[in-house]
């Protein structure tokens, strides 16, 4: 999905940070994406979304991406979900497959990559300053890094969305 990739290249890093957040959670309140961006106050989530992130998305993807619910049931939690933003629904059926974003910070590498594996046949290779990720032993995504990397720290699968953090050596 290329026309995805050019959208997150349009934002700046707190709003893909926000995308991100919920692709990965399927949807958050305005509260929890501040917190998560480190955001002044609330105010400030709420214009880098209705200010930049659904303008962008409404230019390259031709529709808002993200979407304001009062009250919604999430079928996957089994609950009502109340005053929170989602993924608009035509965005959340098709995972994007092109999504890499690599973050240099202090003595880590963070990684934050879309897939459509299963996470159990998921391998993954940290080598120098490459990662391959393998599924079924089939290379699915080879990603070049910025400084050469040693251990996963840490690792996180959710709803299509790789999170590494990686050691830098």
């Amino acid at each position: 999905m290329k026309k995805f990739q050019r959208f997150m290249n349009n934002l700046d890093e707190k709003s893909r940070q926000i995308i991100l957040y919920v692709m990965r959670n399927r949807h958050a309140g305005i509260r929890e994406l501040s917190e998560h961006i480190n955001a002044p106050n609330d105010n400030y989530t709420l214009m880098k979304i209705r200010g930049i992130i659904n303008p962008v998305s409404g230019k390259i993807l031709g529709k808002e991406i993200l979407v304001f619910n009062e009250s919604k049931f999430d079928l996957l939690a089994g609950e009502k979900i109340l005053f929170s933003w989602w993924l608009n629904e035509d965005f959340a059926k098709e995972k994007p497959t092109s999504f890499i974003d690599v973050f240099d910070g202090g003595d880590s590498i963070r990684i934050i990559t879309a897939l459509k594996i299963d996470e159990d046949d998921m391998r993954i290779l940290a080598e120098n300053n490459k990662v391959a990720i393998y599924s079924n032993s089939e290379l699915r995504q080879k990603i070049k890094l910025p400084r050469n990397v040693g251990s996963i720290i840490r690792k996180s699968y959710k709803n299509g969305i790789l999170e590494l953090v990686l050691a830098k050596v």
